[in-house]
């Protein structure tokens, strides 16, 4: 009896010595504590907890339970967490949110709240729904954050109109214009004046924009050579468009998209009409040497960029402006603004028809149109087109692309990329040998070499979601084009233009280890030369 009078009065003796101590509250600076730490680690000597153990099963022979509740006590002194460490934390969190670069619209988050709230206080909940709204945290941190029932925070840039002039600055006009953003945090438990911590955040929008264009040029292969037994259903793609356009300036202007109406007409005159009257019935396959068919096309326009009828009217009025397609000025049916628009049309776009010249066509060098006085005895340039499908892989230089009247174009292919082709042809004359990588861009085959029926194996694998918010940009030139590929090793119809940047959110491998990034749904970029993860 006196033995387990003995044990249980250690215990209780132990059991006051472990308890926790009642302290006064004492407030750490979230501002100056160290956030590496968030709680008291405290590391008992090796003695002390040989000795500690051999008591506690002691002890639970005469208690039984007690070693339980003793380890349960123990765990609440040396694991204790410190005062203060989540503020110090959030505030952390805060401080390391790094300065943003967008470079095109889809990336830019709505900043809307900054011009409505400058200088307004908000909550640690609310705080937190801002910060993930501006996609400058994640969701765990976000939470840390509000968590942080006793801080307070504001954001602000300045006098609240100029604050809102500044953002919409930032927002609208890119090409490098910035605002900065100044996040303050205070503790309620202290002055409310008193800042803890303050974070300067600046937003810079990169991406590129144009100056509206006051005179339009439109330049469009006319006509199209089209090889006989080609697929008819190729001229009606969009990325059949072959138009170039241009300002007054010289410098090219993006259209914001194109349609390609799918009728085929038997002359211009009914093509321009764009009616039921006139159109052809070519089947699936252009079979007929030596055929022409006429086609309408689209191009719309963003109308801050370009805007059609101004241009159009001040050119109808002699106002200096000009709108030629083809070297000729626009006439009004070409002209879409608000009435009668062509299908497809926007009210701030041009329609114009392109002709399609199938197989073997005359040579007619008179500019009277008679071709019954052609004297030229040189034989025609033809080329003749073979089915054949495969992957085209680029030797070590770039490579330009020609088009369908076998003229040089801006953009040519990156070294070591690989395209699909699915025909062939040679020139009659030359005897060169090109392959179809696109709609109506040939490449030579002085530039590349033909071998298999996939571009990566048995397709990509590793699939993995990237954490954040990541771009690709992509090196210039502008008429750098860039292969994309589909998730089974296919290289797609599409490419990436040079001087670009775009969003990506899965990486994945290839059976060589390549690397590649999605850029959309089922269309990914590889990595190297020239391609930068960001």
């Amino acid at each position: 009896m006196k033995k387990n009078i003995k044990y249980a009065g250690v215990v209780a003796a132990t059991l006051l010595a472990v308890a926790p101590v009642a302290t006064s509250a004492t407030t750490v600076n979230a501002a100056t504590t160290n956030t590496a730490t968030t709680a008291a680690a405290t590391k008992l000597p090796d003695w002390l907890t040989k000795g500690w153990d051999e008591l506690k099963e002691q002890a639970d022979k005469i208690i039984p339970g007690v070693k339980d509740l003793l380890n349960k006590i123990m765990n609440q002194v040396v694991n204790k967490p410190e005062e203060g460490t989540k503020e110090a934390t959030a505030t952390d969190i805060v401080n390391k949110i790094s300065n943003q670069t967008y470079n095109n619209d889809s990336e830019i988050p709505t900043f809307d709240f900054l011009k409505a709230d400058n200088n307004k206080e908000f909550s640690a909940s609310d705080f937190s729904d801002l910060m993930t709204q501006l996609k400058l945290v994640n969701d765990t941190d976000a939470a840390t954050i509000k968590k942080t029932d006793n801080i307070t925070y504001k954001i602000s840039g300045g006098d609240d109109n100029d604050f809102n002039v500044l953002v919409d600055n930032m927002v609208k006009n890119g090409n490098g214009e910035s605002v900065s953003v100044t996040f303050t945090s205070y503790d309620t438990s202290k002055s409310k004046t008193t800042a803890i911590n303050t974070k300067q955040v600046t937003f810079t929008n990169n991406k590129t924009v144009t100056t509206a264009a006051n005179g339009l040029n439109v330049q469009f292969t006319n006509p199209i050579a089209i090889g006989l037994n080609t697929k008819v259903v190729n001229q009606k793609l969009t990325d059949s468009v072959t138009a170039t356009v241009t300002n007054e300036s010289g410098t090219n202007v993006a259209y914001t998209s194109a349609y390609v109406d799918p009728n085929l007409y038997t002359s211009e005159d009914a093509a321009n009409a764009g009616g039921k009257s006139g159109i052809a019935n070519t089947g699936t396959t252009f079979t007929q040497d030596g055929a022409k068919y006429y086609q309408r096309v689209t191009l719309n326009f963003d109308p801050e960029v370009v805007n059609i009828g101004s241009i159009y009217n001040s050119m109808q009025h002699a106002r200096g402006s000009e709108l030629n397609i083809n070297g000729n000025k626009a006439l009004q049916y070409q002209v879409n603004q608000k009435d009668g628009l062509a299908t497809g049309a926007t009210t701030n776009s041009i329609t114009y028809v392109r002709e399609l010249a199938v197989g073997t066509q005359p040579n007619d060098n008179d500019n009277d149109n008679n071709t019954d006085t052609d004297t030229d005895t040189t034989p025609d340039e033809t080329w003749s087109m073979t089915p054949n499908s495969g992957i085209v892989t680029v030797n070590g230089s770039l490579a330009p692309l020609h088009n369908d009247d076998n003229d040089v174009t801006t953009r040519s292919l990156g070294a070591n990329s690989a395209w699909q082709t699915d025909q062939y042809r040679v020139n009659s004359k030359t005897g060169e040998k090109q392959y179809r990588v696109s709609s109506h861009e040939w490449v030579s085959s002085d530039y590349v070499t033909f071998g298999g029926t996939t571009s990566n194996g048995s397709g990509l694998s590793n699939v993995s979601d990237l954490t954040g918010h990541h771009t690709i940009s992509l090196a210039g030139p502008d008429g750098f084009v860039y292969a994309l590929f589909g998730i089974n090793g296919g290289r797609s119809n599409r490419g990436l233009a040079g001087n670009s940047a775009w969003y990506t959110d899965k990486s994945a491998t290839d059976s060589e280890g390549n690397t590649f990034y999605r850029v959309s749904t089922d269309e990914w970029v590889q990595a190297g030369s020239g391609v930068t993860f960001n």
